[in-house]
């Protein structure tokens, strides 16, 4: 039904509307994600954005998964579908905020016309067109549900001169040009048409685009679009899905990391260790997560003793170490982190419980400054790809939490 519904309001807006990619290109040839000989990062994919002729292909933000779409619904009444909740709304705001700061030409921007991709559309550049050849064409073909060679039209010809082209649908229209590769709800995929096959890229998160117009700086700050304190914190705890990356407590000062350390067992004399007081830290953060009634999952440490111990004392059990926590080498002999990087982005899917990840104040190497004090909690989303900051909980303040539940 509701192809029947917009296929009058298509037929308008689309002779305007598609007027822009109206040429008939080859049909897009499947991409990787991004493409390795094509892609762009930081401040060579600002500039190529700034430049304009390219198209970003968002899924719609965030929505409210307690709400299915009816069966049968007109493409007006928002009430009969699956809508943007706080989260997307709050992630169109931040993508808008990124738009903003780098200045970024727009031209047209199309969008699927369910309610969710256009106030997606209209969230990120304040305006949108309704095209129902995003979500494609009715087709008798037994072998594809749906005809998506006016998507493909659309996306394989490149915008006007000087600016972007904004298009906005759903994930499975995202299977017509680069296959079948999720993208999460919010992401965008930067597109450029190169012989009338697309080539994706970049991919970008909705809370990277303000780090792309700060020239790909990070903050570890909790980010505004998506901060939890107080009830709402407690719940998301409770319900899973998150990492709690957390820095060992406080340390014996005198103490030093011997050169060549061997992080071995039975080396703990060789290393800087807890205090009494940094003990003292990690017990209380533990009694208030059984208080909180938090669900741990997976543990690991950096294998250092003062980390290894933290852990044990806040989750009652023994971490697997996990030499990435500590950091690693590259090929120039310079500390890297990039495979603390991979394992913190790792997705934790609800309803598995929380996962507790204890390291040191190098998450700054790959999340940003400030760095975690000690014993400081950082309450991290993870998408697969990278993460979102959305509390920082002090030792201290874990008690007040508890007492206030």
């Amino acid at each position: 039904m509701l192809q029947r519904i917009i296929k009058t309001l298509s037929a308008t807006l689309c002779a305007a509307g598609l007027a822009t990619h109206a040429a008939d290109p080859l049909p897009p040839r499947k991409s990787s994600l991004p493409d390795p000989a094509f892609a762009l990062e930081g401040k060579a994919l600002v500039e190529a954005l700034q430049k304009g002729g390219l198209t970003i292909y968002f899924r719609h933000a965030a929505t409210d998964m307690t709400q299915p779409d009816a069966r049968s619904f007109e493409a007006a009444d928002c009430k009969a579908q699956r809508n943007l909740n706080a989260g997307g709304r709050a992630q169109t705001r931040l993508i808008a905020e990124g738009f903003a700061a780098m200045k970024l030409p727009v031209g047209d921007v199309f969008s699927s016309p369910y309610c969710r991709t256009m106030d997606t559309a209209r969230g990120i550049t304040g305006r949108a067109t309704a095209d129902d050849g995003i979500i494609g064409h009715p087709t008798t073909d037994p072998d594809a549900k749906h005809d998506d060679s006016s998507l493909q039209r659309m996306l394989g010809t490149p915008p006007a001169p000087g600016v972007n082209r904004v298009v906005v649908g759903h994930l499975a229209q995202v299977t017509t040009f680069i296959g079948p590769q999720p993208i999460e709800e919010g992401d965008g995929l930067v597109l450029r048409a190169v012989d009338g096959a697309l080539k994706v890229i970049a991919r970008v998160r909705p809370v990277d685009w303000k780090a792309l117009a700060l020239q790909g700086e990070r903050s570890a700050e909790v980010d505004p679009g998506f901060a939890l304190e107080g009830a709402d914190l407690v719940k998301a705890l409770r319900e899973g899905g998150l990492t709690l990356y957390i820095r060992h407590g406080l340390t014996e000062s005198a103490q030093r990391d011997m050169p060549g350390l061997d992080l071995g067992s039975g080396t703990c004399a060789q290393q800087r260790n807890l205090s009494e007081a940094g003990r003292a830290q990690a017990r209380a953060v533990g009694a208030a997560f059984v208080a909180l009634a938090i669900p741990l999952g997976e543990l690991v440490a950096s294998p250092y003793c003062r980390t290894m111990e933290t852990a044990r004392l806040i989750a009652g059990r023994d971490a697997q170490p996990l030499a990435a926590v500590a950091g690693g080498i590259d090929s120039n002999g310079k500390p890297s982190f990039t495979e603390l990087g991979r394992y913190l982005a790792q997705r934790v899917n609800k309803p598995l419980p929380v996962r507790v990840v204890v390291g040191h104040s190098n998450f700054q190497e790959i999340g940003g400054v400030p760095p975690p004090k000690e014993a400081e909690t950082l309450v991290l989303r993870s998408s697969g790809y990278g993460w979102v900051v959305l509390a920082r909980v002090r030792a201290e303040d874990w008690a007040a939490l508890a007492q206030r539940k």
